[in-house]
């Protein structure tokens, strides 16, 4: 576990961001063992996202896609993706398969046009100075919240303040009196 996740997750969430967490997958443990330990050390929440880091050579296809089923069964409710670079996709890639969402790096590429033959919804387009710099597929980070389930804070109704007795009075003429004599007729 990354030693600075927690910090880490607390900044983003207080920020209001999206946040997902990702696992980067090994070749020394099951995929079915990876995925239990990654959703319950994992502190995701409704409207985050999980995602497999696949850059390990030695965790092929089917096991790939193992661990992000597992993932998506452990954590229904959660989109639960694919991170890879091109290559990867391009060449160890058989299936297709990137569960709920592709996250594909091609530094290669212009921002928001990665060099695959598949939807995408985030593509890391940059590297430079040892920073990750991604575009999301999505108009703005509402549409990326929306996406990921967050909950959304329905606004607390405003009311009109009570005109006073003053107003309701006999032979008293308002537009709120002709209104309100039409809803209890």
């Amino acid at each position: 576990k990354n030693p600075k996740y927690d910090a880490q997750v607390k900044h983003a969430r207080d920020k209001a961001l999206v946040v997902g967490h990702y696992h980067f997958v090994n070749s020394t443990s099951s995929m079915a063992a990876q995925a239990t330990y990654f959703v319950k050390t994992a502190t995701e929440k409704a409207g985050e996202f999980l995602v497999l880091d696949w850059e390990n050579t030695g965790v092929d296809n089917a096991e790939k896609n193992e661990f992000i089923k597992k993932t998506k069964a452990l954590a229904p409710g959660l989109k639960v993706g694919l991170y890879c670079n091109k290559d990867y996709w391009k060449n160890r890639d058989h299936s297709n398969y990137a569960g709920d969402f592709l996250w594909i790096a091609d530094p290669s590429s212009p921002a928001g046009h990665p060099d695959v033959q598949h939807a995408w919804t985030i593509h890391q387009y940059s590297s430079a100075g040892g920073v990750d710099r991604d575009v999301a597929n999505f108009a703005n980070r509402g549409a990326m919240a929306v996406w990921a389930g967050k909950p959304v804070a329905k606004p607390k109704p405003v009311y009109a303040a009570y005109p006073g007795a003053s107003l309701f009075r006999l032979g008293r003429k308002s537009a709120l009196i002709t209104a309100m004599g039409k809803r209890l007729v």
